[in-house]
């Protein structure tokens, strides 16, 4: 009976020190992004190509999800799919947006945009008709939806055009004013964000813009209406809103006081103003080109 006990004891013994054996193999394979050797597997889940192995005491998941979550996780044979919910919901429910620069040597943004702001550009695009393309098809910035992996190419103006499979969607002034919000706002925090600190100071200053056109929308609040400007000597126009109370007439050139922080940078374009600063007042002016007042910043 005692050798039966033994021999029992040093079978035990010898398959705990193998699986631990296999167990740092594997484990070290895990970490490099390899696939286990001394596991087998069961079958998969119906998500792009998830495959579970199992090994002596250990369990290896290996997710290949449609939305680019590739990870691999080791642990025991109670650990399930489920426990990284999420982990994979943080990593899926976000937007990438790339700068699509035409000259190769320029340096593309990179920008990243989670939580309820992905999700409030995802419902613009969800409402969206594409019909057959009509602009230039030179996109300005790429935009893909992690959660399913579909990518659409933006072209910013005076509105969105919105691209995907030579097809194209226009938004309306409300949605178009977002999106560029949105971009501008973390092409600002990649430039000047964590990389370096960024010196801020309060002020004060006035631009004149003449109204090109009234686009007779206002925002939901109803309290806005929306228009496209332009600067005397400055390259492209702008799409902003103002409130109702200064009634802008199409033709007109008027001050526009802003006011607000100012981020050390080296230039701001038209709708970097709008997007950046606050306006406080605006009044119509009759002076034309270099006598208009164009305040630095």
């Amino acid at each position: 009976m005692k050798k039966v006990i033994k021999i029992l004891l040093i079978i035990i013994v010898f398959i705990v020190v193998l699986a631990l054996i296999f167990f740092a193999v594997d484990y070290l394979r895990v970490q490099n992004d390899k696939k286990p050797i001394f596991c087998i597997t069961l079958g998969g889940y119906s998500d792009g190509g998830t495959v579970e192995y199992f090994g002596l005491g250990y369990k290896v998941i290996d997710f290949n999800r449609l939305s680019g979550y590739n990870e691999k996780k080791i642990g025991t044979w109670n650990m399930q799919y489920g426990d990284f919910y999420d982990e994979i919901e943080n990593y899926e429910n976000k937007i990438i947006i790339e700068s699509a620069n035409r000259l190769e040597n320029e340096e593309k943004e990179h920008i990243e945009i989670k939580s309820f702001e992905a999700q409030g550009i995802e419902e613009i695009f969800s409402r969206l008709e594409f019909k057959e393309e009509t602009c230039d098809g030179l996109d300005d910035y790429i935009i893909t939806f992690k959660s399913n992996m579909i990518t659409y190419g933006i072209e910013l103006g005076t509105s969105c055009h919105i691209t995907k499979g030579g097809k194209e969607a226009v938004l309306n002034a409300e949605d178009s004013y977002r999106i560029i919000e949105i971009i501008n706002e973390h092409t600002d925090n990649k430039i000047y964000g964590s990389d370096q600190e960024t010196q801020i100071s309060e002020i004060q200053f006035v631009r004149t813009f003449n109204v090109k056109s009234d686009l007779k929308e206002t925002d939901k609040t109803g309290n806005y209406n929306f228009y496209i400007v332009e600067q005397y000597q400055m390259n492209g126009p702008a799409l902003i809103k103002a409130e109702k109370k200064y009634k802008l007439v199409e033709g007109n050139d008027y001050e526009f006081t802003f006011k607000g922080e100012k981020k050390e940078r080296t230039e701001y374009t038209a709708q970097d103003i709008f997007t950046d600063f606050r306006i406080v007042n605006i009044e119509k002016t009759d002076k034309k080109g270099m006598n208009q007042r164009q305040d630095g910043i």
